[in-house]
């Protein structure tokens, strides 16, 4: 992901990723990418529609 290596180029730097594109949970091609990204604490929120009751396709 060439975000990620523009923002982190040390050890000591430090910075955000933030996915906006739900099918990186439901989709396998989402899973492969974000199973090859540098090891890091993972947070996954709800959006407003699952919140509502909602399920997403493939959880």
């Amino acid at each position: 992901m060439q975000g990620v290596g523009r923002r982190i180029r040390t050890r000591e730097d430090q910075g955000t990723v933030v996915i906006l594109y739900p099918r990186m949970l439901s989709k396998p091609y989402g899973r492969i990418f974000l199973e090859n990204l540098p090891p890091a604490r993972v947070e996954i929120e709800s959006s407003p529609t699952e919140a509502r009751g909602a399920s997403r396709e493939g959880r």
